[in-house]
Parts: C-alpha cells; structure tokens; sequence
C-alpha cells in the first residue's frame, strides 16, 4: 500500500511503500513432461531425453556433451543414438499444456529454458518453439534458430507482454524439422519457466507520484483560465 503525506497545496510525498498482495506465479515444466504427438512416430526419435544416454554424453558436434542433468525433452534421435545417427529427415515435436488464470496476467511474465541444438546439418534443420493461445488453432512463434556449425546451448529468456495475453489454457510445443539431405541434428530442452516479473516498488511509487502531480497541475490550470 502506498501511504501519502500532503504537505501544503498541491505538494505531494511518498512517505512509504509496501507492495501491495498481488497474484504471482511462479511455473516450471520439465521436458521431461512433455508429450509426444503424431509426429513423433520415426523409429522413437522424441521423448524423454536421459542423462546418461548416448545422446547427452557424446561431445559436440555429435552429441549434448553431457549438457543436461536430469531428465529432459527429446527430439530428433534416441537415447542411444548420437545427434549425426538418427533420422536424417523429418519433423519432431513435443507438446504440453498450462493454464494462466486472469490475476496471472496482471504483472509481466518472464518465459525461459534451457535448450541444446547438434548435428552436423549446417543451417538445413530448424529447431523452434510455439505457443497456441487458448481458443486458437494458429500458432505464435516464440523461439527458431537453424544456426548449427559445432553446436549450440544456452538459455533462452525474455519478457514479453504481448505473449501471454489470455486467461486460458496454452499449449506449448517444441519441434524440430530436418530437412532431406545435408546432415543430421537432435535437439533437447529442460527446465521450461514462467514466472511473473515484480515491479520495483520505486518505479511504481514514481509513476503514481507523478500521475498525482500532473492532475493537480491540470486542475490549477483549469482554475486560472
């Protein structure tokens, strides 16, 4: 709560600031619990990833070099195969489901995870995220990259209004298609968040301060006219 001091006319002070309660959440999905759809169906090449298969434990370019610590999503190979060994063409994804309520969507959310892209494909093979938003059959791209020469890890985090926009139930899905010719890749990612962003109580007390000083000027000026 925010507690005011009137000093005078028309002068205000933030004397104080507590943040008020606020709906906060604070979500994390293991790839591992991701589920395999229809497309997953070659030779077993999505699914949970393990940490001491030959896929996480093989060097790069060829494999995860050991980048992943539990469980993980899968796609492109199986355990036992390395990155260059699965199928050389195709497309593979797996998805799962979250719901955000409408006190959710009162702060920015931040959306990260942890992913690991290898292969010898050059740029040919894509490895991506989308979100379907509750109600909706056409997909919002999140995540793409085809950048693959030694291989590539990392953590992807950004926050972003405009991506989480309705109350609702989400469905996000991660894929990766591989082109025919030109090599072969797998993808693996882990430790899916999102989390609500908290407002400075600083910013938001300076904001409030000058909302107040801008409308007493403007019944000053009314006043004088």
């Amino acid at each position: 709560m925010l507690r005011l001091c009137v000093v005078g006319v028309g002068t205000v002070l933030v004397s104080a600031w507590a943040a008020a309660p606020a709906q906060a959440i604070n979500l994390t999905i293991s790839g591992s619990d991701f589920n395999s759809g229809p497309l997953c169906g070659l030779a077993g090449t999505c699914g949970t990833g393990t940490v001491a298969g030959t896929l996480n434990t093989t060097a790069f370019p060829n494999g995860f070099g050991s980048f992943f610590t539990t469980p993980y999503g899968r796609l492109g190979a199986t355990n036992a195969q390395q990155a260059t060994g699965g199928i050389g063409f195709g497309i593979s994804t797996l998805s799962t489901t979250f719901t955000l309520a409408g006190a959710d969507l009162t702060k920015p959310l931040k959306f990260t995870f942890d992913y690991a892209f290898a292969g010898n494909s050059g740029t040919n093979d894509t490895f991506g995220a989308l979100l379907f938003r509750p109600g909706t059959i056409v997909p919002v791209g999140v995540f793409s990259t085809n950048t693959l020469t030694s291989g590539v890890t990392g953590q992807v985090a950004f926050v972003d209004d405009s991506l989480f926009t309705t109350a609702g139930t989400y469905t996000l899905t991660f894929g990766l298609i591989e082109a025919i010719g030109g090599g072969n890749s797998a993808a693996g990612f882990d430790n899916v968040s999102i989390r609500s962003v908290p407002v400075p109580p600083g910013v938001a007390g300076t904001l409030l301060l000058g909302l107040l000083t801008g409308r007493k000027l403007r019944q000053r000026a009314k006043t004088q006219a």
